[in-house]
């Protein structure tokens, strides 16, 4: 899957854009995984990003944070 990480500030939040993937699977993937004393996230939401065929996440910080990008490999 591809995707993209970015930053954006004054909110803090993190957005994940992923192409070829479902909305609506995503949606359901996230639904109440964020609790509301997580020290970290704020709120998560799931839409449609600018592009067709792309879901955008974005994480509502409660502070600033540097975010990573791990990638994955069935190889190793």
């Amino acid at each position: 899957m591809k995707h993209n990480l970015l930053r954006v500030r004054n909110p803090e939040r993190s957005c994940s854009d992923l192409e070829d993937v479902d909305l609506q699977s995503v949606q359901e993937g996230f639904s109440d995984k964020v609790s509301a004393n997580d020290p970290y996230i704020a709120n998560l939401r799931v839409g449609r990003a600018f592009k067709p065929g792309v879901v955008r996440v974005v994480l509502d910080l409660k502070s600033e944070v540097k975010p990573a990008d791990f990638h994955t490999r069935a190889d190793r």
